[in-house]
């Protein structure tokens, strides 16, 4: 190859990698550490359970999953009990956390979209939101919807998803700042199958 033709597909190359996309790597999905495997058993979707009694302090499984879900996603943080205020609440009993991952940030919104694949994942037997189910979970709020144990179905929360509730001054009640979490009572004594290890 004459040095003149060398030189003409080496100025091609140059030109033609000028125009190259690089493709990086998705960063790989994290979800929670399971301590033991589990079997075909499984309990029933929890039952909604709403707070009847004002006892602010919070239960050992709420605790525990807080602790999960901040071992897992370090630089996150959660909060559960509020002071009662005669409104119904989980929170005002212990059963409730919010972990405070907001759909605006994108690190965020990437840590909450992987931990709500796995807590409504179907597992390998078949059963629809598998670790929702072994972890007590009644229902969820996010991003102006609510996933509930009782149809496993997203739906517009207090009416959040209207171009009016858009506005910075509802982010907070719609829940655009945070995951809401509420437990059933087994799940918020830790006495599910995600704990123990039995149904």
């Amino acid at each position: 190859m004459s040095s003149r033709l060398r030189t003409a597909l080496l100025c091609t190359l140059a030109f033609l990698a000028s125009f190259a996309v690089v493709i990086t790597p998705a960063s790989a999905a994290v979800y929670p550490h399971i301590g033991h495997g589990f079997g075909s058993a499984i309990e029933g979707p929890a039952p909604y359970q709403p707070q009847k009694r004002c006892a602010p302090y919070v239960r050992p499984g709420t605790k525990q999953l807080g602790t999960l879900l901040v071992n897992t996603y370090p630089k996150t943080v959660w909060y559960s009990t509020r002071p009662c205020d005669g409104s119904v609440s989980e929170h005002f009993d212990g059963r409730a956390i919010d972990w405070m991952v907001a759909a605006h940030v994108a690190w965020q919104r990437a840590d909450a979209h992987d931990f709500l694949t796995w807590l409504l994942a179907t597992d390998r037997y078949g059963h629809e939101f598998a670790m929702a189910r072994r972890l007590g979970v009644m229902y969820v709020i996010f991003n102006n919807r609510m996933w509930g144990s009782w149809n496993n179905t997203w739906v517009d929360y207090n009416g959040c998803t209207a171009p009016k509730m858009q506005a910075p001054k509802y982010a907070n009640a719609c829940h655009r700042t945070h995951i809401h979490i509420s437990l059933d009572w087994h799940g918020a004594m830790a006495e599910t199958s995600f704990w123990t290890g039995h149904v």
